[in-house]
């Protein structure tokens, strides 16, 4: 069962998802994140970087579709709720974790190809987030909790233990709290 920490955290992560806000998750949502995936970074819609972020992005949504709402066209908050609270208690957690940080660093390459290949820096993460409704000083503090080392720079390890944090933690201390703006 999620505590009401977890609960908050997911939560907050369905409403940045939820991107037209109307309470639901749905491939709209997923191809307006695509959109402003691409205005973030500059990508012209006519670009085969635009057609790979938007097909990741279709994907995602695919994925979101067929395991959250088990088929359905629109993903509600019980069973985003739902759906995490099987997540976080199975022994898939830390795959799903690793590949949904590798799936970002899919992303980041695309979007932002002179960018590191090896972690994230505050812009680079701030461009991202921007995409998904969340504001750049809200995501440069969030960054600034997640880097644990404090060097200006997220490795592939940082973000998947802040991912995990997000997702898993019931620790209100936990960096990864922070992946989606203050909790």
């Amino acid at each position: 069962m999620l505590t009401d920490l977890q609960t908050h955290k997911l939560t907050r992560a369905f409403h940045v998802a939820d991107a037209n806000h109307d309470g639901l998750i749905k491939r709209d949502d997923y191809e307006h994140h695509a959109e402003r995936m691409a205005a973030a970074f500059s990508t012209p819609s006519d670009s085969s970087a635009y057609a790979t972020i938007h097909a990741q992005l279709m994907r995602d949504w695919e994925g979101v579709r067929q395991f959250v709402a088990q088929g359905e066209d629109q993903v509600t908050l019980n069973d985003w709720l739902a759906f995490f609270d099987m997540l976080i208690h199975s022994p898939t957690f830390e795959t799903w974790v690793t590949t949904y940080i590798d799936g970002s660093f899919e992303l980041w390459k695309t979007v932002d190809p002179q960018g590191p290949t090896d972690g994230i820096n505050v812009e680079r993460f701030a461009k991202f987030y921007s995409a998904y409704g969340v504001d750049a000083d809200a995501a440069r503090a969030s960054f600034a909790k997640m880097d644990t080392d404090s060097d200006g720079f997220m490795s592939r390890a940082e973000m998947i233990a802040a991912s995990r944090d997000f997702f898993s933690s019931d620790d209100p201390s936990a960096p990864g709290n922070w992946l989606y703006g203050e909790i």
